[in-house]
This record gives C-alpha cells, sequence and structure tokens, in this order.
C-alpha cells in the first residue's frame, strides 16, 4: 500500500506542477502512439454514369410491406399476451415462438418474476422438451438480480425433470451463490459438481469462482481454488490471471498484484494483453501512483501488447 506523505512546507505547488507536468507528458505521448498520418486527396469523386435508380426493389425480392408490418404486429401482439397467460393453467397449446420471444425479452430486461412465470407457463406446454440451456440463461437472469433462493429452486426443479446438469450449469449455479455473496454455497456446489459424473470442472467455472472470490476481497480463497486447479491439472488462462489482478489493484493491493503479474509473464502460455495493461496502469492511476502507471505502460510496449489509446487516456483524465 502506498503511503502518502505529507509535502513540506512550501513545496506543495512544486510537487502539484511536476505531477501536472508528468500526466501531461505521459498523456501526449499516449496520444501520439499509432496516430497515422492521413492523406488528403484533393481530386474530386468520379460522378456515376449509371441510370438514376427508380428506388423500386427487383420483383423477387420485394416484400408486401402491409404483409410484414401485418406480421411483426401479430408477433408483437402475441408476445405481449403471453405474461397475461402466464397465471392461467388453461393454456397449454402457444405458439412457441411467441412462448420463447416472451421468456427471452424478460431475461434481456431483468425482470425475473415474469421470467419465471413465462417459464413455468412454457413448461405447461404440450411441445415443451427441458433443456439444460434455458436453466442456464435463467440462472444468469437470477443471479444478476441477486436471487439466491429463487436459483436453488430451480436447480431442484431441473433434477425433477430428469435433466443431467451440464458444466454451464453448475458455473452458472457458482456464479449467483457468488454474487449474493454466499461463498460457502458457491464452494459446495463446486464439490457437488466434482461428484458429479462426467461433469468435472473446467478452467471457465474456476475463473468465475475467484471472480467472486476477488469482488469480496477474499484473497485468502483465492489462493485455495488456485490450489484446487493445480491439483487438477488446470493451469491459469490469460482471463483467469487477469481476475485475479484486476481484485488485487481495485483492493490496492500493488506488491500482490505485481507478483501475479509476474508469474503470468513467466508461464509463457498465458500472455498478457490489451485487458491485463488496462487493469494494471488502472490501478496505478488510481491510486495515484502515475511514475509505476508511466513505467508498466512502457514495459507493455515492449512486450508487444498495443494500448487501447481511448481507454489509457480516460485513466489518465481521471487520475
Amino acid at each position: 500500500m502506498a503511503l502518502i506523505q505529507q509535502p513540506v512546507q512550501g513545496s506543495s505547488s512544486l510537487c502539484a506542477n511536476e505531477t501536472i507536468q508528468t500526466i501531461h507528458c505521459f498523456s501526449r505521448r499516449v496520444t501520439s502512439v499509432s496516430v497515422m498520418p492521413t492523406t488528403c486527396s484533393t481530386k474530386s469523386p468520379k460522378k456515376r454514369k449509371d441510370r438514376k435508380s427508380s428506388g423500386l426493389i427487383p420483383t423477387k425480392h420485394q416484400v408486401d410491406p402491409k404483409r410484414e408490418l401485418s406480421r411483426i404486429l401479430r408477433t408483437d401482439a402475441a408476445v405481449k399476451s403471453i405474461e397475461r397467460k402466464a397465471n392461467s393453467e388453461k393454456y397449454n397449446t402457444l405458439w412457441p415462438k411467441a412462448v420463447l420471444e416472451a421468456l427471452d425479452d424478460a431475461v434481456k430486461e431483468n425482470r425475473w418474476q415474469s421470467a419465471l412465470k413465462i417459464f413455468s407457463l412454457l413448461r405447461k406446454q404440450h411441445w415443451y422438451e427441458p433443456r439444460c440451456k434455458t436453466y442456464t440463461k435463467l440462472f444468469k437472469l437470477l443471479g444478476n438480480c441477486k436471487q439466491s433462493e429463487q436459483a436453488s429452486l430451480l436447480f431442484e426443479l431441473l433434477l425433477s425433470e430428469g435433466l443431467k446438469p451440464t458444466i454451464d450449469v453448475y458455473t452458472s449455479l457458482i456464479s449467483v451463490y457468488g454474487k449474493c455473496s454466499l461463498l460457502e454455497k458457491a464452494f459446495a456446489t463446486l464439490e457437488y459438481m466434482k461428484s458429479a459424473s462426467d461433469c468435472t470442472p473446467n478452467v471457465f467455472t474456476f475463473t468465475v469462482l475467484i471472480s467472486c472470490c476477488c469482488k469480496l476481497a477474499r484473497f485468502d480463497l483465492v489462493n485455495r481454488v488456485l490450489l484446487e486447479m493445480s491439483y487438477l491439472g488446470f493451469r491459469c488462462s490469460t482471463v483467469t490471471y487477469n481476475t485475479i489482478l484486476d481484485g488485487y489493484g481495485k483492493a490496492g493491493l500493488f506488491e500482490e498484484m505485481e507478483n501475479v503479474l509476474a508469474d503470468m509473464i513467466e508461464d509463457g502460455d498465458s500472455l498478457p494483453d490489451v485487458f491485463t495493461l488496462n487493469s494494471i496502469i488502472g490501478s496505478y492511476g488510481n491510486g495515484g501512483n502515475i511514475r509505476k502507471m508511466e513505467s508498466w505502460y512502457n514495459r507493455f510496449q515492449l512486450m508487444g501488447v498495443e494500448p487501447d489509446i481511448t481507454k489509457v487516456l480516460q485513466i489518465i483524465m481521471t487520475t
């Protein structure tokens, strides 16, 4: 953690000027990167001598506007009527497209209560077939809305329908518990997953769990997950490393962050990318350490990592 030193009397304006000059110098140099010279042609574009278009669509591609509008209105009306029918027991022969689109709309808009009602209606249809993909979509929604109890009930429903949970199902359920700060349940789900046949956790599963731990500043559990990964023969991906780096950086644990970055570079397989660069210089920028920020910017350039200039400038402007 960086210590904030009290300025020597009479030198505060000098330090401030030095910092501002450093930022301006760094900003000008960043802006100059990847800026290609442009050439302007003085030649006027040639006028096309083609015949003027009549504006008509060729017959074989022509669509009747009235029929198309009618189709759109019918579809929209059908989708909107689904939620009104969700509480009824008598609708079991509804149009599949309308039901599925209504469910998708509810998920996209994070309306978890409506989504669960529509899903209940979906299960009543004579054409319904249970799919893990649908459950995964709902788990992600419940995670965004932090509805862990509903997720637990949904998982029980999945099992009751005779489905065998996939890696995506378990991973999305772990994410739900993590987002709800229920790390014990998240780790218990991982253990349950490991005991299931033909459903071994993958790198993405562990990365999701690590992300949950980082957001709750439980870095002791991050090390536990890394040991588990190593025991099972998994190596960190670039995304895994970036997740840990971002967590340490936001927590102000710069020494730990640099240690992880050193491991990442030595790994050789999961090399730093533009997201790594953004995390490192963003963390030092937020911490007010301009010199470290500039130093790592230079080192990333030497490693061949091209910066996102817009992102870098945003970081500089907020420093």
